[in-house]
């Protein structure tokens, strides 16, 4: 039992830890169209952000994957495979796609 509530205090305390990622991109991009942070900087602390939620993503992934009770869905053609979880995207992101480069 104290196995399964650790388990829970850590999906959640990582659960806290992406929604912080979350909030940070916005405190950025606030900072960035007032002009209090470089085009430079701006760039370079979302591309750090974004390491940041994919390491945050796969921790979670690789924690779930582990525990005793994977989570997995049907198909439609009755065979059972892992749920995929996605990965919100950044401004950066979309700023690199809208520029070209990914």
């Amino acid at each position: 039992m104290s196995d399964f509530k650790k388990l829970r205090v850590w999906r959640s305390a990582h659960g806290y830890a992406l929604a912080s990622t979350s909030e940070l991109e916005n405190h950025l991009i606030v900072a960035h169209d007032i002009r209090v942070v470089t085009e430079s900087d701006y760039r370079s602390l979302l591309a750090q952000l974004a390491d940041v939620r994919k390491m945050l993503h796969g921790l979670m992934t690789r924690l779930a994957d582990s525990s005793s009770s994977t989570v997995s869905s049907v198909s439609a053609k009755g065979d059972k495979r892992p749920l995929k979880r996605t990965v919100p995207r950044l401004a950066a992101d979309r700023d690199q796609r809208s520029a070209g480069g990914g």
